[in-house]
């Protein structure tokens, strides 16, 4: 039997034209981002505390099935410049996160950690709590220039906060039959 399966990478490359890195809040920076499979990328906007939107990818790698209908294996590129401090932080995660958590819950759960690496840990804890595919989950958070600032613009979680503990109840509940 065949493997009939596909591969996925996201690749992220942050540059700044001065010797200043790219975190600190007074950094001009490029934010380059290529995708192959179906894995995701995700900004924190700092002045409205949103997911930016135009980062998602819609290709395929090695899947037969999609290259048959026409899906591409060819990356999908992004290139951002970002102004001092526009955004908070990048988000990189796999289908196994934003297959079960929207963009908005995503940025909402890294909002509320007190570092990049807390926030991923609370996000894949999050989506294989809840999720029903057994998907494996996987999720990377880089600081950017307006990390010190995430909580400040938006609704901070509170956007998302209700709909993410109702889910955890309705996993968590043997009533459901999911666990």
């Amino acid at each position: 039997m065949r493997f009939k399966g596909g591969s996925t990478a996201s690749v992220a490359l942050l540059s700044t034209p001065t010797p200043t890195p790219f975190w600190h809040p007074s950094a001009h920076a490029t934010l380059m981002v290529a995708h192959v499979g179906d894995t995701r990328a995700i900004l924190c906007d700092t002045s409205t505390g949103l997911a930016t939107p135009g980062l998602a990818n819609s290709r395929a790698f090695g899947d037969i099935e999609s290259k048959r209908i026409g899906v591409s294996a060819e990356p999908e590129m992004t290139r951002l410049d970002m102004t001092p401090a526009q955004f908070s932080f990048l988000v990189l995660c796999s289908d196994g996160v934003s297959g079960t958590l929207s963009d908005q819950e995503i940025v909402d759960i890294v909002k509320e950690a007190k570092t990049p690496d807390q926030g991923a840990r609370d996000v894949v804890n999050l989506a294989t709590e809840i999720s029903t595919n057994g998907d494996n989950a996987t999720c990377l958070v880089v600081r950017l220039g307006g990390w010190e600032r995430r909580s400040e613009g938006g609704l901070g979680s509170l956007g998302t906060k209700e709909v993410r503990d109702m889910r955890r109840a309705e996993a968590l509940d043997p009533r459901r039959g999911k666990r």
